[in-house]
């Protein structure tokens, strides 16, 4: 209720258009929905993934499930299932 959310996606939005690298949200599951349908409605032109599977269940590197996203948004647990291969990746903010 009081605008975070939207807060973290104008700072993204910003920072994304001055050369920023694509941001990662990590979140309770019960919130990833939430913020790729807030980015939507509120920051339509960023690129947002969700990753809502482990690998094992995609089938797919999480590289390939990212690419070209401005922003990333996983749930706690997922992101501790995969900490080495986001801790590979270049990002432009976590939140």
């Amino acid at each position: 209720g009081l605008g975070k959310t939207l807060q973290t996606l104008a700072l993204v939005a910003h920072a994304r258009a001055h050369g920023a690298g694509p941001f990662l949200v990590v979140a309770p599951t019960s919130v990833v929905a939430t913020w790729a349908s807030e980015a939507a409605h509120f920051t339509p032109h960023l690129t947002v993934r969700t990753v809502t599977e482990s690998r094992a269940r995609r089938g797919e590197a999480l590289a390939d499930v990212v690419a070209g996203a401005d922003l990333v948004v996983t749930s706690y647990t997922l992101f501790r299932l995969e900490a080495t291969d986001h801790a590979a990746r270049e990002w432009g903010g976590l939140v």
